[in-house]
């Protein structure tokens, strides 16, 4: 936890454990006063550089937790230990001479806070936690070259300036430096059994700033800064498909250094910890070969005092937010209204023809779909002379974004998008063997869900629960809309699971495990857009309810969907806010949620440059259909009265109708309960990850088209769109 700080003199891990150590038997005996003298001590040495590296393992050998002892620590964890104190004086669960051995005794964000110092490995390579670590490593060659790369890169372009410790002033914080190392991977798509799985790109090393350390008002002022949306990403592929766009993206290296300190601006930093292989310092002249440009390293006479922004600097992303605007105002794109880091740029070139381009940024990866390859070298070309030749890399088309496997199928005019590198990697972690029995849904049959009111499990079990609902958040959130009422249920019972909660955390392990390789298919060929009825570019939505589907507070769960171009762009299951009194009630909330989502994605969508009119929304709830457009009396729904005047004055207006459907050709059920049998679960998640794309058409779509063929049905609707076209 916290940064790394390297000692500027050696002394005795011996000698530092009983000082900490002591300072933990003095807060049990003597009380508070006394250990926060003997914390301020501690961390008083600290900072003028001696080593406290096992602080922390002191700590937990004397709380009773002996095995996670030995493990590499940083001397910040100090402060872990004074709030591990404070809790355990105020609960009286421990004493001197005997730790405290009931998993209720210590509290969860402890156990989670030890937990994370546990290494992390990736494709059999450990990612290292501190630079000891790094250059200890059977790896060491490739961190130290990574690290030198990092380095020499922020001193080539002037990130600080090296100034004498002595010249900083007292009440300026200088603030720690350490490394942050992670082993990249990619998700790469077998072209030949269609598997996905994660490739070993580099090793990657990343110098931060101790923003912790800084002060609000000297250090930073305003902090707040934005990425794009995953749904305006998936929205822009899905307008790529029948367009045949390539999709491409760019990365700006060391983003975060681009924007610079004003002069009045001091800020302090200690200089990066470099060391040679197996642990030795690098001298202060820094003229080793393999930190050839990267300065003298930290030392005891000199700090760096910064010229541009780190990463970790607590206004470096809203700094860099404002950089990556002013470079998009220069070359005239404009920015969404409904996302403001999504764009939409036209180029006309030299010889008069127009060319479009779509584009998302997300920190400091940008993802592109363009219509040509002139706006994409013309795009490039310009963020070079703006950034710098050697910042701006990629610029070809690609097969992974933002953590996400992109397959083209040009022939069929699709692209899919998986996670299942991702996936495979989460059944690993959590010990789950791909080749186990399979299973056809993510829960049980029939499966109640009930509060547990048992004795709490042990901190390793309740942790990995967590990380198991958080790595299946991921999964649901980005691109699994068939695993997203699991999450949800699994994410009502985190805090303290029971064994049947755990037992369908293993069915949707089983379920993922025969899946890994679902994704999204956005579709562009007549075959399936004009399936029914001519839908290319329309925004097609479901939403659906259960009554009181929550059996501990009989709240109902709300389901929507929302397609385009035969995929899921953007999907919500989750529990209404407050307990409805009939189906009718509960259907409702969920069509004003709904309503919701379709007029931001209304927008969204009209401004990448396709207009949408009036949208269709399929809803199996009669009341709901006949109230929304007017044909029921309202006396018996003033209880829910504000959501259904959303609804109706949408309606009204024309922005959306709601189609009467039938329940078993709703979709939107998938996300309000375990759809049985299993058969009619795939229909529906197929229909909704564009599998199998069906456009249902209802009773009223047939009648509203008068029963014509579906040639002449689209040239009416092809008129249709033209008139709502020309009135927007």
């Amino acid at each position: 936890m916290g940064a790394e700080r390297e000692p500027a003199t050696r002394v005795k891990s011996t000698v530092k454990l009983r000082s900490v150590a002591k300072a933990l038997e003095v807060s049990v005996k003597a009380g508070a006063a006394r250990v926060e003298r003997e914390m301020e001590r501690v961390e008083q040495e600290v900072r003028e550089g001696e080593r406290v590296d096992r602080c922390t393992a002191a700590a937990a050998k004397l709380l009773g937790y002996e095995e996670i002892c030995g493990k590499i620590y940083t001397p910040s964890d100090a402060e872990m230990i004074r709030a591990n104190v404070a809790y355990c004086q105020a609960a009286g669960a421990v004493c001197s001479d005997r730790p405290a051995q009931a998993s209720g005794e210590m509290p969860m964000w402890l156990c989670m806070a030890v937990k994370q110092k546990v290494a992390v490995e990736v494709l059999g390579m450990r990612e290292p936690m501190n630079m000891m670590d790094a250059v200890k490593q059977k790896e060491a060659k490739l961190w130290i070259k990574s690290v030198a790369k990092e380095v020499a890169g922020l001193m080539a372009t002037g990130c600080w300036e090296e100034v004498e410790r002595s010249s900083v002033p007292h009440d300026r914080t200088i603030a720690p430096s350490h490394f942050v190392f992670k082993i990249k991977t990619e998700e790469k798509v077998d072209p030949k059994t269609g598997e996905s799985s994660l490739v070993f790109v580099k090793c990657k090393s990343r110098l931060v700033y101790g923003g912790h350390m800084s002060s609000h008002g000297s250090d930073y002022q305003e902090t707040s800064a934005f990425v794009c949306s995953p749904k305006t990403v998936r929205a822009m592929l899905a307008l790529a498909a029948p367009r045949d766009h390539k999709v491409v993206s760019f990365d700006i290296a060391q983003a975060f250094t681009w924007a610079s300190y004003d002069e009045d601006e001091c800020v302090y930093m200690e200089l990066p910890p470099l060391m040679r292989s197996g642990g030795s310092r690098v001298g202060a002249e820094g003229d080793e070969e393999e930190y050839e440009g990267c300065g003298g390293g930290k030392n005891r006479q000199t700090v760096a005092k910064l010229r541009k922004y780190l990463y970790g600097s607590k206004n470096a992303p809203r700094k860099w937010q404002q950089a990556m605007q002013g470079f998009c105002e220069s070359i005239g794109a404009r920015a969404l209204v409904s996302d403001r880091m999504a764009f939409r740029w036209t180029w006309t070139d030299g010889s008069g023809a127009r060319h479009d381009m779509r584009y998302a940024v997300h920190v400091d990866d940008i993802v592109c779909t363009v219509s040509s390859d002139a706006i994409k070298d013309e795009f490039e070309r310009r963020m070079k002379g703006y950034f710098g030749e050697d910042r701006v890399t990629g610029g070809e088309e690609t097969q992974a974004v933002l953590g996400m496997a992109v397959t083209r199928d040009w022939a069929r005019k699709t692209i899919t998008i998986s996670q299942g590198g991702f996936a495979k990697k989460m059944l690993k972690n959590f010990g789950y063997d791909e080749c186990t029995k399979k299973v056809m849904t993510p829960l049980p049959a029939n499966q109640e869900f009930e509060k547990w009111e048992g004795e709490p499990h042990d901190h390793e079990l309740a942790h990995s629960f967590l990380c198991f609902v958080g790595s299946l958040n991921w999964l649901a959130t980005t691109m699994r809309p068939d695993l997203a009422q699991a999450c949800a249920m699994m994410s009502r019972y985190a805090s303290n699971p029971g064994p049947e909660h755990v037992k369908c955390a293993k069915h949707i392990l089983a379920y993922l495990a025969g899946h890994t390789d679902l994704g999204i298919t956005y579709h562009g060929s007549d075959e399936v857009l004009k399936s029914g009825y001519d839908h290319r570019d329309r925004l097609v939505a479901a939403v659906d309810a259960d009554l009181g589907g929550c059996n501990d507070s009989h709240k109902s769960t709300t389901g929507v969907v929302v397609w385009l171009n035969g995929g899921a762009i953007s999907w919500r299951s989750k529990k209404q806010s407050t307990v409805s009194t009939s189906t009718t009630e509960a259907e409702m909330k969920a069509a004003a949620a709904g309503s919701m989502e379709v007029v931001w994605l209304r927008d969204l969508v009209t401004e990448l440059g396709v207009a949408q009119g009036c949208i269709r929304i399929f809803e199996d709830n009669q009341g709901v259909v006949q109230l929304t457009h007017g044909q029921k009396d309202t006396a018996r729904s003033g209880h829910f009265r504000r959501p259904q005047v959303y609804v109706e004055n949408l309606v009204s207006n024309g922005f959306i109708w709601l189609d009467r459907t039938e329940t078993d050709f709703n979709p939107a059920d998938l996300f309000t309960k375990q759809v049985e049998p299993a058969k009619k679960f795939g229909y529906f998640r197929d229909v909704i990850m564009g599998i199998q794309p069906d456009m249902y058409m209802s009773k009223s779509v047939k009648e509203m088209l008068g029963g014509l063929e579906p040639s002449a049905t689209n040239v009416l609707l092809k008129e249709m769109r033209q008139v709502q076209e020309a009135a927007l």
